[in-house]
Formats: C-alpha cells, sequence, structure tokens
C-alpha cells in the first residue's frame, strides 16, 4: 500500500529524469550546429558564437553531463577541433589580405630590372615578381566589365537578374588571382606584394590599377632619357618604329605620374640611378634603418643576368611604424 501511495511521485521523479537527460541531449546538438566549444574544468562547454561576448570569454550556457552519450562527446570534440581550424584559417586569409602594392612601370630597357631587384633585396617582406606580359590588362578588363552597370547590367528580374555586387569581394578576387599568377611566395609574412611591367602605360588603364590595387598603391615610374642607346638595345632593335614607341610609352607615364599624389608614384629615370635615390626610395616605400651600399647592374651589355646582391645594403631594413 505504501509503494502504491508513493507510486506518482515515483513516476514523477522518473519522468523529470528522462526530460532533463533529453533536454541535456537536445542542447548540446543544438550548442554543436550553432556555438563554438571550448573546453572548461576538463569538460566541453558550449557558447554561443552569435552573442556580444563573442570575442571574450562568454557565460557558459550548457556544460555535458557526466551521463550524457559518447556520440555527444565525440561530436563537441570534432566541432571543437573544425571550430579551432576555421579560425586559424580566417585569421591567415586576414594576414593574407594586408598587402600594399608595389608596382614598377618602365618603358623597356630603361632599367626596370635593375629596380625591381633593388626593391626586393630590400626586406624578405616584398616580393615584386617580374614582367607577366601584361597579365594585369586581363585584370583591368574584368574589373572594369564586372564594376559597369551599362556592361553588367544586374537586374531585379529577367535575363540579367543578378544580386548586388559585393565590390569589395570583387576587387580582392582579381587581387587574389594577380598574387596566384605571380607564382608561389610566403603570402602569410609578405607585406608588399607587386610586379614590374613595361606593356602598361596608357593613363586609364593605370587609373584603373589604382581602383583594384588599392588607393595606398604605389608606382614607380621608370624611363630612359638616352633613346639613341635605348632605340640600339636588344630589345627595340628589330622595332622599325621603337623611337616612337619609346617616346610614347614614356610621355604618357611621365604625364599620369603627375597627376597623381606624391605619395602613389615615384620617378626615376635610368640617368639619376645613385644611392641617394635609392635610398630616398627606401624611405618613400616605407622602411628605416637601412641604406644601400651599391647599385645592382642588371640586364648590362646586353645580357639578362642578375648583378650580386652581397654587400647590397647596411643595416636592417624595416617597416616604420
Amino acid at each position: 500500500m505504501s509503494l502504491l501511495k508513493n507510486l506518482p511521485i515515483v513516476l514523477i521523479g522518473a519522468i523529470l529524469t528522462l526530460v532533463v537527460q533529453f533536454t541535456i541531449q537536445l542542447g548540446s546538438q543544438y550548442a554543436v550546429q550553432t556555438g563554438t566549444i571550448i573546453r572548461v574544468d576538463d569538460e566541453p562547454a558550449y557558447y554561443n558564437t552569435d552573442s556580444p561576448q563573442s570575442d571574450e570569454l562568454p557565460k557558459r550556457i550548457v556544460q555535458l553531463s557526466p551521463h550524457s552519450s559518447q556520440l555527444s562527446k565525440q561530436l563537441a570534440q570534432q566541432t571543437e577541433e573544425a571550430t579551432r581550424q576555421d579560425k586559424k584559417q580566417i585569421s591567415l586569409d586576414k594576414k593574407k589580405k594586408k598587402k600594399r602594392w608595389v608596382i614598377i612601370l618602365g618603358t623597356g630597357r630603361s632599367g626596370s630590372t635593375t629596380l625591381m631587384q633593388m626593391v626586393n633585396a630590400i626586406s624578405p617582406d616584398i616580393y615584386i615578381g617580374g614582367e607577366n606580359y601584361g597579365f594585369a590588362d586581363l585584370l583591368k578588363d574584368t574589373y572594369n566589365h564586372g564594376v559597369s552597370d551599362k556592361l553588367y547590367k544586374r537586374q531585379p528580374s529577367g535575363p540579367w537578374k543578378t544580386n548586388k555586387l559585393d565590390k569589395g569581394a570583387f576587387i580582392w578576387s582579381i587581387q587574389n588571382v594577380m598574387m596566384k599568377a605571380l607564382g608561389k611566395f610566403d603570402e602569410e609574412n609578405t607585406k608588399i606584394v607587386g610586379f614590374k611591367e613595361i606593356r602598361h602605360f596608357d593613363s586609364e588603364v593605370l587609373n584603373s590599377f589604382v581602383e583594384i590595387f588599392g588607393q595606398d598603391a604605389k608606382f614607380i615610374v621608370n624611363w630612359r632619357e638616352d633613346h639613341e642607346s635605348q632605340v640600339k638595345s636588344a630589345f627595340y632593335k628589330k622595332n622599325k618604329n621603337a623611337e616612337d614607341t619609346i617616346e610614347n610609352k614614356e610621355n604618357q607615364l611621365r604625364e599620369w605620374s603627375k597627376s597623381q599624389p606624391k605619395d602613389r608614384t615615384f620617378d626615376i629615370p635610368l640617368e639619376s640611378f645613385s644611392l641617394e635615390i635609392f635610398n630616398e626610395l627606401i624611405d618613400w616605400l616605407g622602411y628605416e634603418g637601412c641604406s644601400f651600399k651599391k647599385i645592382l647592374k642588371s640586364n648590362s651589355q646586353g645580357s639578362y643576368k642578375e648583378d650580386s646582391r652581397k654587400d647590397l645594403l647596411k643595416g636592417t631594413c624595416q617597416l616604420k611604424e
């Protein structure tokens, strides 16, 4: 009789126990799907990643009970590792994105290869690639087409139905294509990336480069005042209109450079190559603590050989804070 009297209480207790266990299991699964898992007191704990305190240590929401199933614990561990890897990748991507572009524009046999080698020698966190046969022209066309309302109409419905353009993401994608085209390099630690080219001189193209590579992109503008020697070089030897070609390139580059802010372009004709101007270039690029002791001689006497970098710099170049 005593047992029968207490039967409702026993049943209620059993039901409550089942409800608590079910709630813990359900909460665990929800946290696995939507939360970030870390460990507190050697137990996996779940936190809401959407909370305002997600960047700091948030308040504890659910801690797995010792009676939780092994499956839930395995899911917790797997999700914890996946979250850790995701955060690591996001952090790496952010580091990769923080690049400043430096582009060397020359007229061909004007000393642009020497400039490239000198800039690359300043610091291991600089990577300037060589000529790419005007590859960036393709990116310029891609950019201009993608942002043009006339070419890419992006209408809310119909045959042109397209969602609104994320311009920032679009530009980053184009920059990323250029970086991959430059070949493998240490993307995580490289702070300045770019290329040198003798095929870009039109002002519209160069203005597009400012849009693509950023308002903080820098352009080293290089030419040669001795056109007679330039025409006789191996590069222009077979060009019947070499003198006109050289003059056209130089004039357009110099005019464009004049139209830009002083901190965006650095003019350096071959005839002005000196330790003084190259050390000014170090400062203009944002480095300090070092200076050049000599000037490299690349492509000298008609060859494409690079001079030795031994004893090139005095001190250690570091980015200014």
